[in-house]
């Protein structure tokens, strides 16, 4: 059965009815040509809370969700860079006199931080 490895087939594979291709991913499994998918780990259990992160109290918007992900990710001290992150948006927004105006000083100070501390330190990856 060698078309279950050439990439020639796959196309007309994909563009069977999806119940011949369970069957047929079911013969491959039988007969052990592909091996069960594991649990991806990448869903977490509906039963099982994600771990509080120390950002989740802050009001992020999604750029500074992606903004901080980007330029932690990877990184050996990416704890410590999330902290130092919170500490800054709480410092500043702390600062501010003026109420409307807490999140979006906070935002740029920790956003500001994080780019200092992350800009140019390579050594920091891995």
């Amino acid at each position: 059965m060698s078309w279950y490895s050439d990439p020639d087939g796959w196309p007309d594979f994909a563009a069977r009815p999806m119940e011949w291709v369970r069957l047929v991913v079911a013969d491959a499994l039988e007969q052990e040509f592909i091996r069960p998918a594991g649990v991806c780990p990448l869903v977490p259990d509906a039963d099982q809370k994600p771990e509080p992160g120390p950002l989740d109290d802050l009001p992020l918007l999604p750029e500074d969700r992606r903004f901080a992900h980007a330029r932690t990710l990877g990184r050996q001290n990416r704890a410590a860079l999330l902290d130092g992150y919170r500490r800054a948006w709480l410092d500043a927004a702390d600062r501010e006199p003026v109420p409307h105006r807490k999140d979006n000083v906070g935002r740029r100070a920790a956003n500001t931080w994080l780019l200092n501390e992350t800009d140019n330190r390579e050594a920091d990856h891995g």
